[in-house]
């Protein structure tokens, strides 16, 4: 954002990638010079404090709000903790012993050296790592899910999955019954019992491994058959206690009870309804002749690189990952492109079709609907990215598999005497009566214990354990200590309905312009709406769909 802000001001020519806001690389044109940019994040997908936590390098703890203007030359003593995000007591006292007299300046350049120390070490092995399989493959691809989706294709595609193109009414119908992960407060713990966490490692890799649609593929609007292989529109009833199917409301995914319409997954509708569930009618279907293990040899192979750790750990979780991602990848219906005069925007108003457009410093953004006018024209000009035809229902069974592995899980819970609080895709917190650690359900070996724990809202947490307090929130950075924990608590139960956390450090950013500020965060304690509380918040119940509206 800083640099484009100046090439902007300087009216130096650039080119970009843009998706949803993110920058995938910049290409920078001066006299006869041209420089690449390229995020490295969107390569490797991971903090540098996890990355070097792996790989054996310590992220430097640095005072970021004791960072400003006046500041910049200070050297004195240690700065006071206020000044530190998320540091315990005891680890700062170690360090302020161990650095009484503090120059700013120095740590200053310290930290970055030591960030970028990290980052190089990552990308250096991982690049290598990647150009063992294919040395051509980084150069043309900006992020994981690109490089994954190359390897698959060319390597482990037996099965001709990605040379299958999908036309228009097929994209919409399938993208209709893609949705993301599940992630609900089903409760609070009563007293005495014992909160347990678990996660399923590797959550899409053991999904891959499954059988997925293949071959040919049409749509059927007669002698549909729930048992076919792929998708199928239905209207549904559910009355369970953990309603098993997906849907979309005002833009929020829920899991409701009551009638309601929708496309899923033949696994997910059957196991629906061995579960209890009922189709009341059945509309129309989009169905495979075929199914196999498309992804095994893939999983495999990337699953077995893990095993040696460090690198090849992060390069292997990546690939897998990355390869689900990359099915669920949405057509962009957007070019973004930049000019430098009125005389280049009057071109591209005349040749294409203009959604937007806006002057920032000395250049103008323009934002271009895709459709075959403006194709033509951008053709010409090298500015045209590829349209994405990765087929989304690949993406659409990962994600109900690992939906299904989820209840699964919470039904394994039930039946021996649990009471599940909050589940997050691959994951779910759960509390008995007695400690169950290592104890084996099923695919569950539960492997943190926490005494106590409240569960607000979805990614709004807090859980406690005798070492430390962790607060789950986006957003927030906080010192976790148990006043606050207790503070937080106290209100939820109370229904105050907002808690303010001070000075929230963020960054405002539009048209290239840049500023860090920090101020009062409020988050709401009782604006939960996925699921209806009651008895003291210690549980929750679906909505069903007479009552939610």
């Amino acid at each position: 954002m800083l640099i484009i802000e100046v090439l902007t001001r300087r009216k130096i020519r650039f080119e970009w990638f843009i998706r949803d806001l993110n920058i995938y690389w910049i290409k920078i044109f001066f006299v006869n010079i041209v420089i690449t940019l390229r995020c490295s994040y969107k390569i490797i997908p991971m903090s540098l404090e996890k990355i070097g936590f792996l790989i054996g390098y310590n992220k430097f703890i640095f005072p970021y709000k004791f960072s400003c203007y006046r500041n910049l030359y200070y050297t004195g003593p240690f700065p006071d903790i206020i000044y530190f995000d998320d540091i315990e007591i005891e680890e700062y006292d170690v360090l302020s012993k161990k650095k009484f007299f503090y120059d700013f300046k120095k740590e200053s350049i310290d930290y970055c050296f030591n960030d970028l120390f990290i980052l190089h070490e990552i990308l250096k092995n991982i690049l290598d790592i990647i150009n063992f399989y294919d040395k051509k493959i980084i150069k043309n691809s900006f992020s994981f899910s690109s490089v994954s989706y190359k390897l698959f294709s060319k390597n482990y595609d037996f099965f001709k999955i990605c040379t299958k193109k999908l036309n228009s009414r097929e994209y919409e119908y399938i993208k209709k019954s893609y949705f993301g992960g599940r992630c609900e407060v089903f409760g609070n713990p009563c007293d005495g019992e014992i909160i347990h966490y678990f996660d399923f490692s590797g959550m899409y890799a053991q999904c891959m491994k499954y059988k997925f649609p293949m071959g040919k593929s049409f749509f059927k609007n007669t002698d549909l058959n729930l048992k076919d292989i792929g998708l199928h529109s239905v209207k549904v009833f559910s009355d369970m206690e953990y309603p098993i199917l997906p849907s979309y409301y005002n833009k929020k995914l829920f899991f409701l009870n009551g009638a309601f319409t929708g496309i899923f997954t033949h696994i997910e509708l059957n196991f629906f309804i061995e579960n209890g569930g009922k189709v009341l009618e059945h509309y129309s279907s989009y169905v495979y002749l075929e199914e196999s293990y498309v992804f095994k040899d893939y999983v495999q192979e990337f699953s077995k690189i893990r095993e040696k750790g460090t690198y090849y750990n992060i390069f292997g979780k990546a690939m897998n990952n990355g390869l689900y991602g990359s099915f669920a990848l949405s057509i962009e219906k957007e070019e973004t492109v930049v000019v430098f005069n009125e005389d280049e925007l009057n071109t591209y108003l005349e040749n294409t079709i203009v959604k937007s457009w806006k002057k920032v410093n000395n250049c103008i953004i323009i934002k271009i609907l895709k459709n075959k006018m403006s194709k033509k024209f951008l053709d010409k000009k090298n500015k045209w990215s590829d349209e994405i035809d990765r087929n989304v229902i690949y993406a659409s069974y990962i994600s109900s598999y690992a939906r299904i592995k989820l209840y699964a899980g919470i039904k394994e819970i039930i039946k021996n005497n649990g009471r599940i609080f909050y589940c997050d895709t691959d994951s779910f917190f759960a509390g008995f009566e007695k400690s169950n650690l290592m104890v084996k359900m099923g695919e569950i070996i539960w492997s943190e214990v926490y005494e106590d724990a409240v569960f607000i809202s979805p990614k709004f947490y807090y859980i406690k354990n005798q070492e430390k307090i962790q607060i789950k929130s986006k957003g927030i950075r906080t010192n976790k200590d148990c006043d606050n924990f207790l503070k937080i608590k106290e209100n939820f139960y109370n229904n105050k309905n907002e808690q303010i956390f001070k000075n929230q450090l963020s960054f405002y950013k539009k048209d290239f312009f840049l500023l860090q500020k920090y101020f009062d965060k409020t988050l709401t304690l009782n604006g939960y709406d996925k699921r209806i509380f009651f008895d003291n918040k210690k549980r929750t119940k679906a909505f069903c769909l007479d009552t939610y509206y």
